[in-house]
């Protein structure tokens, strides 16, 4: 089963991956999937993150990371959490972010910006 789940959370991580190259123009983007226990984490290779660049000229960083593992069937992958924080280039501090918990004490999947 476990080879299963990874099967399906590399494909999840193309899918991001090419949906990430499609919107910033950046062939050279790619998500990583890493084993954890029984669980994956899907996210940039580097925790600060890819480079953004506005006219050829580095503005911002975005970190992507995933949480995934089994949905309440035991079929088919889950992100358990998402986080999406982008940066500026000076600063450790999010610009922005966006975080999804899917779990988070409601019978429904909550997300919230800050």
């Amino acid at each position: 089963m476990r080879s299963d789940l990874k099967d399906q959370v590399d494909r999840f991580a193309d899918d991001v991956t090419s949906t990430l190259q499609a919107v910033l123009g950046e062939k050279d983007v790619e998500l990583q999937a890493t084993m954890l226990d029984e669980r994956f984490t899907v996210s940039t290779p580097e925790p600060s993150g890819i480079t953004l660049c506005v006219d050829r000229k580095p503005l911002l960083r975005l970190a992507v990371k995933f949480e995934c593992g089994w949905d309440s069937q035991d079929e088919f992958v889950a992100v358990d959490t998402a986080e999406f924080h982008v940066f500026t280039l000076r600063d450790r501090e999010a610009l922005f972010r966006y975080e999804f918990v899917r779990n988070m004490r409601s019978p429904i999947p909550c997300a919230r910006d800050c």
